[in-house]
């Protein structure tokens, strides 16, 4: 058996390229960069907070199907189209992290581009139990 696990979310593709929306490899989980894409549709919603809403839903999937959960999480890259709207961001970074006592390293960045009507991505670094 290979120690590198890819993991894709159900029910369609989130990427067009060839790539797995994450990987385990032993204990460690890497996601690619998760676009806002509803998998059955390939297309993003809209506005920003239901962007963030199904980018943390796939997060929360992806990492069901390492075998660990959101408390795994242990750093975030998100990539903002106007890093200046942060408050749709920080409102599900509350609801999913409600203690700032147990919370993941957040870094967010303002790309000069972003693919598509993406308002959003998200990458993340997980370590699970051993």
């Amino acid at each position: 058996m290979t120690r590198r696990q890819s993991l894709y979310v159900a029910g369609g593709k989130l990427h067009v390229n060839p790539v797995p929306d994450a990987v385990k490899m032993d204990n460690f989980v890497f996601s690619s960069g998760l676009p806002p894409v509803d998998p059955a549709t390939g297309k993003a919603p809209d506005d920003l907070e239901a962007q963030t809403r199904l980018v943390f839903r796939h997060i929360k999937e992806l990492m069901a199907q390492a075998g660990g959960s959101l408390d795994d999480i242990v750093k975030m890259e998100v990539r903002l189209k106007d890093a200046s709207k942060r408050e749709a961001l920080n409102k599900i970074w509350n609801e999913t992290f409600p203690d700032e006592k147990n919370r993941p390293v957040r870094h967010t960045s303002q790309p000069t581009t972003m693919s598509f009507n993406y308002l959003i991505q998200i990458e993340f670094v997980a370590i699970l139990k051993a």
